[in-house]
């Protein structure tokens, strides 16, 4: 801090100031061993998913256990992750269905996340999969009797004929009533839908009202109000041809120019919420996260109505994925991170300026240079069929900031705690195996703690803490990421500072402007002038953001001639 001094004392110091940003990148994959390789986090399905035996199931509806490098394996005890194939050839059906110990309870909140492929046959694929929940009298043996555009779930637009040509002959369903019992019954559908089929007769109508090509949509497959009857003409007198259009609910438009089949693993979030007794919503979103980084991303969305009713269940339901194919195909696969009901866990990031009397920069926070910093990450778990085992924990480490300790610290029922290996850093991030499962029994929170200094930077440097990614044998779960701002080192000088000549008897108003080295304006609230008259008379003034302030002097603090003032610039 330097004072220029005469009938004015200007001061020029330093101070320092904050702000933020990140993205992500994609590769190709071409087919089904490619996929395999670049098979991103999941758990394993031990017990969890059943084949269905519905008539028509391929034997192509399979699981298979990776290793964490993305081999695959028969050896339990080397898996760390499933992949369930849905269909991957012409002319299939396929199901598979959770297990009775691992149903949908439509009377509590859920929440899903999974990793779906399908196939990288672009504009040539067909016909996509569809995610199901179920309360089919014919439980794991539910399948539409349909193949193609029903995905193994809607209702079956066949070309069945029925009359005679003395009564006029009838082709396909007069009735929506007899249309509907060829579905999945008491179920609702969200279909991940890689085929148009507007061709405007039987079997290839359900989508002419979509208006969109590639597409997530939802609905009650065995609900009358899902299809729509169209009456056509034939070429043979006396047959009247009956086709059905599908009406669409939380339609996501996938667009055109990058189709769903594209080669990419999409990764999948479902959020259901009971509402009441004979209502809840489902909120779903696609591409939420990148299958290369695992970073976070808005993805594309869309929320619906869920009317209980339609399951015909007092709250436990199956679930699970159908697909089928017809003259088109696609390699579906599906691998998962949280099944509904089997873990309920959560993991929250917040990061504190401890110099700064534990002030929280989590979301776009301004700290100094040389400010200790706490990284704190909350494990939650809150319940589920299952306790969290083998919990490995992805820390991703912040840049520009100096890590000085690492601790877990386990609570519940029970305490325990551990220390985190600093030097195993790899790629940016810390690998480390937690040695507790979390449970509601003993240890239900497990609170990771790095300590650090932020760096000394020249310039407003943006720090990102990245997402945490937690990967249990049951369950992944994802910490939010955190942005801050480490102020660089900038000089401040002080303007407009002039000599000022008042009448006797009035007060004087002093004005000026602070200009920073760095330039941009100044956070409200940080930065103040203070002024001395005379030496025994102070005021002090917050300087605005546009780096201007201004007091006033009362006149009885002034006296006939020259009255030396000070301005002295402070954060």
């Amino acid at each position: 801090m330097g004072i220029k001094q005469g009938k004015l004392k200007v001061v020029m110091f330093t101070i320092a100031i904050t702000f933020f940003a990140s993205i992500s990148g994609v590769s190709a994959v071409t087919d089904y061993p490619n996929a395999i390789k670049a098979a991103p986090h999941g758990i394993t399905l031990n017990g969890i998913f059943q084949t269905g035996t519905g008539t028509g199931v391929s034997s192509a509806s399979k699981t298979v256990n990776l290793t964490p490098n993305n081999v695959i394996t028969t050896d339990p005890n080397a898996a760390t992750k499933s992949v369930v194939t849905i269909t991957d050839n012409i002319n299939q059906k396929a199901a598979v269905w959770s297990t009775d110990g691992n149903t949908f309870d439509i009377n509590e909140n859920e929440t899903a996340s999974m990793w779906v492929y399908l196939g990288n046959g672009y504009a040539a694929a067909g016909d996509g999969m569809a995610l199901v929940l179920q309360n089919d009298p014919k439980h794991n043996a539910a399948i539409s009797t349909g193949s193609g555009e029903t995905l193994g779930v809607w209702a079956n637009d066949e070309t069945l004929t029925t009359g005679n040509i003395l009564i006029g002959k009838t082709s396909g369903y007069n009735k929506v009533e007899d249309l509907v019992k060829t579905s999945v019954q008491n179920s609702w559908a969200l279909e991940f839908d890689t085929h148009t089929n507007d061709g405007r007769n039987a079997n290839n109508n359900f989508d002419i009202n979509v208006g969109v090509n590639n597409h997530l949509a939802s609905g009650y497959p065995a609900d009358t109000g899902t299809y729509v009857r169209n009456v056509g003409g034939s070429l043979i007198p006396l047959v009247t041809n009956y086709f059905y259009s599908q009406k669409h609910s939380g339609i996501i438009d996938y667009g055109k120019d990058v189709p769903l089949s594209n080669g990419q693993w999409h990764h999948v979030t479902l959020k259901y919420v009971s509402k009441s007794s004979v209502e809840g919503s489902m909120t779903y979103t696609i591409d939420d996260k990148n299958p290369q980084n695992n970073v976070m991303l808005p993805g594309k969305t869309a929320t619906v109505s869920i009317d209980k009713s339609k399951f015909n269940s007092n709250g436990s339901i199956r679930w699970g994925f159908t697909g089928s194919t017809g003259a088109s195909y696609e390699t579906n696969l599906v691998m998962f991170e949280q099944v509904p009901g089997l873990v309920n866990a959560s993991a929250t990031q917040k990061v504190t300026d401890t110099t700064q009397k534990n002030k929280d920069v989590t979301n776009n926070g301004l700290i100094q240079s040389d400010d200790s910093l706490s990284f704190v990450t909350d494990i939650n778990y809150s319940g589920g069929k299952q306790e969290w085992k083998n919990i490995n924990a992805s820390l991703k480490i912040p840049n520009d900031v100096t890590l000085k300790s690492g601790t877990i610290t386990y609570s519940g029922a029970g305490t325990d705690s551990e220390t985190i290996n600093l030097t195993n850093i790899s790629n940016g991030e810390i690998t480390k195996l937690l040695k507790n499962n979390l449970s509601s029994t003993k240890y239900s929170n497990a609170k990771i703690t790095l300590l650090g200094t932020a760096n000394k930077e020249t310039k407003d440097t943006v720090v990102h803490s990245d997402e945490s990614e937690f990967t249990g044998s049951n369950a992944v779960v994802q910490s939010n990421a955190a942005s801050f701002t480490i102020g660089g080192i900038r000089t401040l000088t002080l303007s407009g500072i002039n000599d000022i000549t008042v009448k006797a008897g009035s007060g004087a108003t002093i004005a000026g402007t602070v200009v920073s080295s760095l330039g941009g304006v100044f956070p409200a609230g940080t930065t103040t002038a203070a002024i001395k008259v005379n030496d025994n008379y102070s005021v002090q003034a917050d300087v605005g953001t546009d780096g201007k302030f201004s007091v006033n002097v009362p006149s009885d603090q002034l006296k006939l001639g020259k009255n030396p003032y000070t301005v002295m610039a402070t954060d």
